[in-house]
């Protein structure tokens, strides 16, 4: 069985794929699903952190009319979660795809990364081969978006530019995705430390490219960058190696989450890995296998966000 995601995984290091998938976000973007095979080890955390999709996505849904291909995503991935019905499951993912396919495609094949294989993702072990069939014709799909590296035409940080234009930030942020992802995206790269450490060295140099950025504009807006991107910065944040860092520009997030210049979603992805890295717990139940803070204190930072 060949399918797109594991002819990418398979060629990264011949083609350097630029998986560009918070890139691709709307304003509700997905909820990520990140080492799923824990999930036969904690049913109850799962339990509880597929109503916290599902009540924060049926919030979101309440409140436009706008569906998008994420809050589908979002409804199956809770309901997976759930044990729901399994064509109830089949019916939300096939809406999602008919709702923007190219996303359809990016988001799955993040998420298919994250797991592991198709095997270890909810999808699969909520309603077996029928997610196979839904996903097979997505190749084409993905491959009419990705990018190789040498075709991506980025300076250098001993030439990072006086003036940030929008096409030099453009080409910088599509970058330093590339780099979020070299082997971060592999099937054994928690098991690796090699893969780690280089990995690292990467954060580093996003972390670098960051911090020129906020010093130079703050935190980019409308006229500079749309939210997609904006979203990716937000990603790539999160993964920076120095809390200092993370600790110290937290604030451009927040008052960018409360200016409407990043998503829902990625902003509680951002609250609770921060949160996670400083406290050892997370808030939103954004992340796979670590437990709440105290239901006083989660009541807290969804007063304070609005969330």
């Amino acid at each position: 069985m060949t399918i797109f995601f594991r002819y990418i995984l398979n060629s990264f290091f011949f083609n350097f794929v630029s998986l560009i998938v918070i890139l691709l976000f709307s304003n509700t973007e997905y909820i990520s699903a990140q080492n799923i095979n824990e999930t036969m080890k904690d049913e109850n955390f799962y339990k509880q952190r597929g109503e916290y999709i599902l009540e924060n996505t049926s919030k979101i849904l309440n409140k436009t009319k706008d569906t998008t291909y994420a809050d589908f995503w979002n409804l199956a991935l809770a309901q997976s979660m759930l044990k729901a019905d399994k064509n109830l499951i089949f019916e939300n993912l096939k809406k999602s795809k008919n709702k923007d396919i190219i996303k359809f495609a990016i988001l799955t094949q993040d998420y298919i990364e994250q797991c592991g294989s198709v095997e270890k993702t909810y999808f699969y072990y909520s309603i077996g081969d029928d997610y196979v069939k839904l996903i097979k014709d997505l190749d084409n799909n993905y491959n009419s978006i990705v990018k190789k590296e040498d075709s991506l035409k980025v300076k250098q940080l001993d030439s990072f530019p006086t003036f940030l234009n929008k096409k030099y930030l453009f080409d910088l942020v599509t970058k330093m995705n590339v780099y979020d992802k070299s082997y971060r995206g592999l099937n054994n790269f928690l098991e690796d430390p090699f893969l780690q450490e280089k990995q690292k060295l990467l954060d580093y140099k996003n972390q670098e490219y960051l911090n020129k950025i906020f010093l130079k504009i703050g935190f980019p807006d409308d006229s500079i960058l749309p939210i997609n991107y904006r979203n990716i910065i937000g990603k790539i944040y999160v993964h920076c190696p120095d809390l200092e860092f993370i600790n110290k520009w937290l604030p451009h997030f927040e008052n960018a989450y409360a200016n409407h210049m990043i998503g829902s979603s990625i902003f509680m992805i951002i609250i609770d890995k921060v949160y996670w890295r400083n406290h050892g717990k997370q808030i939103f139940g954004t992340q796979s296998g670590i437990a709440f803070e105290d239901k006083k204190i989660i009541q807290e930072y969804r007063i304070k966000y609005g969330l």
